[in-house]
This record gives structure tokens, C-alpha cells and sequence, in this order.
């Protein structure tokens, strides 16, 4: 069994309104308007205190909940980076600034990747790695906020289905179309918990299994359990570069190990493919894993756009060993979004 949220909910919290506020654009180098940047206010810590995307002209809001020195990051996929100098933010201040971004260009397609790459723990310990990292972070934290804030309604659809032992054919199937504000389709437990005691446990009611989210990808409990490598994509991953992961050497809880696959020449975030490590033997077949499909809309969000997760169906004999009698698949499709009423985005 896989741990399942409503893929959609159909209200959404009201945002708190912030003393101290962050008005400004975001302008290339020539001073033209740049829309659907990532702006983020970090704190002194280097925390996230407040985020947002650039709208159409280029300008942002923030509301930081407390005054305050913070710093401005503004980010686009497949372009550096930008930090501004500090900001002081006093108690009911509004502060007005500009960020000037960068206008270089991000060549994942020029990365050389060799086969017999280390496999880095952090990310950043290799070159190429850390590109790709880098690209895939910005992706999937617009992912993590858009979630959050729910700001868009969306038509989906959603499924539950018996496979046969080859996952090739479909044997039952249920499935449900829902309207509403969108959600993280999945639930998964804390990065911390994760870490600890595995992503597959024995319930009562049999084996849960639990997927990675892009709050769990980011966090530093998932980067200190795993290593990374660069690969580069063939057959149908050809013109994909991907970023490769698996469980640090000695971990022996049921893990995830897998690749984030980014578009070689835009530096966009494709798709997410896992498989499970260290599961009891008569869990451990093929096909036991998922796919996360990623899709960056008009307005700079980026969603979930189709999911699919893939647990056996094993049958346990009272004498001999056990046999896979199919797969049990849950899934699902976004096939629109929009800006909701109301909405932030």
C-alpha cells in the first residue's frame, strides 16, 4: 500500500499579512523586466523567510515576519544566479529595490560525463554534479512553494490499478477525476523520518510504501544519506542529461535510489524515476519504484504533471517460497492548471 493524500483540495488557507515588506522588479542586464524569476528573502541564516515568483512586469512582493538583515536570491532555470547585498527590513517598513540578474547562460549539454563517475555524498563534492543539482534545486523548490501555496485549480485525474506480473497489462482499474486546488499528490513522512527508518514499513494492515517528494529531495537529511553522480541519457533519455543518486554505502533501511533527469540544452527538470533498495527479499522484484513527471507552466510554477508508483502483489504460500502475483499501482495526471481565484500565483 502506498500512503495517499487527496491529489486536490478545494479551499485553501488565507496567507498571513507581514508587517515588513520586500517591493521590487526583476530586470535582466540590459534593465528589461524579467518575469516568473524565483525571489526568495533569506534571513541572516541563510533561511527562507518569504517566496515568490516575478509576475509578467517583472515585480514582486514579500512580507518577512520579523524586521530584520536579509538578502534577496532571485533564480531562473538555466541562468545563474543572483544574490543582492543586504536589506534592513524595520518593524512595518516597506522596503522598494531592483534585482539585476544574470543573463549567462547555464550548458548542462556541456558537461562531460564519464561513465565511471564517484558517486559524490554531497552533490556539490563533484563539478558536474553540482550543476545539475543546482538546476534540478530550482525546479523542484518552485514545485515545493507552488504546493504551498495553492494557488492554482487544476482538473486531474487519478488511478488505482492491479498489473500482471510483467506490469504490462492493466487487469482492474479505478479511477476518479477531481477538480480543485492542487496539492502534493503523495504524502511522504519527514526527510528526518525517512532517514531514520526506511521508506517501506509493516503496518497492521500490511506494507506501506512511501515516495520522495520535492520537500524530501531538498532536504539535507536526503543529501547526507545519498550519493550522487552525473550520468548522461541514452536511448529514449538521449538529449537528457540526469542526475543520479542512491543510498551512502552501510545504510541497510529500505531506500530510494534513482535519477533526476533535466533537458540537456534548457537546464528544465524532466522527470524523477526511483526504485526501492534494501527491501525484504519478498518485496524485491522489477518494476518496484515509480516515475514523478515534472511541468513548468506560463506563469514560472512548476507542478507535479504525472505520477505513478509501483508496489508487488506477493503471494505467500504456507510452504515454499513467495511468488509475485502482479504489481498494485496508484498514479495520476494533471491535464490543466490555472490560476485560481483568489489564488497567490
Amino acid at each position: 500500500m502506498l500512503r495517499l493524500l487527496p491529489l486536490l483540495v478545494l479551499l485553501a488557507a488565507a496567507a498571513p499579512i507581514a508587517a515588513q515588506t520586500v517591493r521590487g522588479a526583476v530586470v535582466d542586464e540590459g534593465g528589461s523586466p524579467v518575469a516568473a524569476a524565483f525571489v526568495v528573502l533569506l534571513d541572516v541564516e541563510g533561511r527562507p523567510a518569504a517566496r515568490g515568483l516575478s509576475h509578467a512586469g517583472g515585480g514582486f512582493l514579500l512580507h518577512a515576519g520579523m524586521a530584520g538583515t536579509y538578502t534577496l536570491r532571485a533564480e531562473r532555470i538555466g541562468f545563474e544566479s543572483t544574490v543582492t547585498p543586504p536589506l534592513r527590513l524595520e518593524q512595518g517598513a516597506v522596503v522598494e529595490t531592483r534585482v539585476t540578474v544574470s543573463s549567462r547562460a547555464v550548458a548542462l549539454d556541456a558537461i562531460v560525463v564519464g561513465g565511471a563517475a564517484q558517486c559524490a555524498v554531497r552533490a556539490r563534492d563533484d563539478a558536474a554534479a553540482a550543476a545539475l543539482w543546482e538546476e534540478a534545486r530550482k525546479a523542484l523548490a518552485v514545485s515545493a512553494w507552488t504546493e504551498r501555496a495553492e494557488s492554482l485549480q487544476v482538473v486531474a485525474a487519478r488511478w488505482e490499478r492491479e498489473l500482471d506480473r510483467q506490469g504490462m497489462f492493466i487487469l482492474a482499474e479505478r479511477r476518479d477525476s477531481i477538480v480543485g486546488r492542487l496539492q502534493t499528490p503523495f504524502r511522504s513522512l519527514p526527510a528526518e523520518e525517512l532517514a531514520a527508518a526506511g521508506y517501506r514499513r509493516e503496518e497492521s494492515d500490511g506494507a506501506w510504501y512511501y515516495a520522495p517528494d520535492a520537500e524530501v529531495l531538498l532536504s539535507d537529511s536526503f543529501l547526507d544519506t545519498h550519493c550522487f553522480r552525473a550520468v548522461r541519457g541514452r536511448g529514449r533519455a538521449r538529449g537528457l542529461v540526469g542526475l543520479a543518486f542512491e543510498p551512502v554505502r552501510g545504510r541497510s533501511v529500505p531506500d530510494v535510489a534513482g535519477t533526476l533527469w533535466l533537458d540537456a540544452r534548457s537546464a528544465e527538470l524532466r522527470h524523477l524515476e526511483f526504485r526501492y533498495r534494501n527491501l525484504p527479499r519478498q518485496d524485491d522484484w522489477p518494476g518496484v519504484g515509480g516515475r514523478i513527471e515534472f511541468r513548468r507552466l506560463p506563469g514560472g510554477q512548476w507542478i507535479v504533471d504525472r505520477w505513478r508508483l509501483r508496489m508487488p502483489l506477493v503471494r505467500h504460500p504456507r510452504r515454499g517460497r513467495a511468488t509475485l502475483a502482479g504489481y498494485a499501482e496508484v498514479g495520476g495526471q494533471v491535464h490543466s492548471a490555472a490560476p485560481a481565484p483568489g489564488g497567490e500565483g
